[in-house]
């Protein structure tokens, strides 16, 4: 969900809604009561809706061309943002077994890590953090899909499978064909079948899938040595290129695999920048 251009309407509904905190009542619409207190008053005499319609003009005219007000309703904007991407980080994240969320843990530390080590020499920017961040969350995708890979490698039995074939060949190796029962039994051998050519392919999804992991934290390990050894500005830049060269390589990857994900790899918006400072929910 990336960030929505906020028109000037926008800020005049939040302005007409907004709620102010009171100490021990909680946030209150002013704005409304106040509409209620003028509506109330104008049945008293007409003279306070005329007043109190000038009022509203002027407070959903100011208010919401207010910088300042632009400014908080932009930045809960991009905390609800935030919001939304953690959930879809830690939905998948309980999913992992503990390997895996023990391999996203050390690659969101050396995430980290590397952005404040640009940080702390002036030299970190914002597409050096959105590439990192990027790799990051596809890193983690990867992991859940290959997750769901090993699920079904792990709770289906091949021996299983392979006795069903032989029994349901045996079977019609002495039934009439063309009868109701041979049909059935036909049937049936060609689901098991699909069944066990399902697993093989499922094993090999699985080999790609850990194959292109293992390249990101390669790639991950080497930008932590990179900005280890060198801290000058053509260092830094060119662990940017490098940091840009393997999003793009993975980029490829993923249109070239797509049949491999169960479920798409969506992109980071790029004003989210600060997932991997939040703790890891178990």
């Amino acid at each position: 969900m990336a960030e929505k251009q906020l028109s000037f309407f926008d800020y005049v509904k939040e302005a007409f809604f907004w709620k102010t905190r009171v100490p021990l009542l909680g946030y209150l619409p002013f704005n409304i009561y106040g509409l209620i207190g003028i509506g109330v008053l104008s049945l008293m005499h007409p003279g306070f809706l005329l007043l109190g319609a000038a009022i509203e003009a002027g407070y959903l005219i100011f208010v919401p061309g207010d910088k300042r007000f632009q400014k908080v309703i932009q930045g809960r904007q991009l905390l609800d943002i935030q919001e939304t991407w953690k959930k879809k980080r830690d939905n998948i994240l309980t999913k992992l077994d503990l390997n895996s969320q023990t391999r996203y843990q050390i690659l969101n530390e050396m995430c980290l890590s590397l952005i404040k080590s640009g940080d702390a020499n002036n030299l970190s920017t914002g597409l050096h953090e959105y590439g990192l961040n990027q790799l990051l969350w596809t890193f983690l995708q990867l992991l859940g899909s290959r997750e769901k890979v090993a699920w079904m490698l792990r709770t289906t039995s091949v021996d299983s499978i392979q006795k069903e074939i032989r029994d349901l060949e045996a079977k019609l190796a002495t039934e009439q064909p063309g009868t109701p029962l041979h049909a059935s039994h036909t049937s049936t051998l060609e689901i098991s079948r699909k069944r066990l050519d399902n697993i093989e392919r499922a094993k090999v999804d699985l080999e790609i899938l850990e194959a292109e992991l293992v390249r990101i934290e390669q790639r991950f390990a080497l930008f932590r040595e990179e900005s280890a050894l060198a801290t000058s500005s053509q260092a830094f830049s060119a662990r940017l290129d490098g940091v840009m060269q393997s999003l793009q390589e993975t980029s490829s990857w993923l249109d070239n695999h797509k049949e491999l994900l169960s479920d798409s790899v969506d992109t980071i918006p790029s004003e989210i920048f600060t997932l991997h400072d939040q703790p890891v929910k178990e």
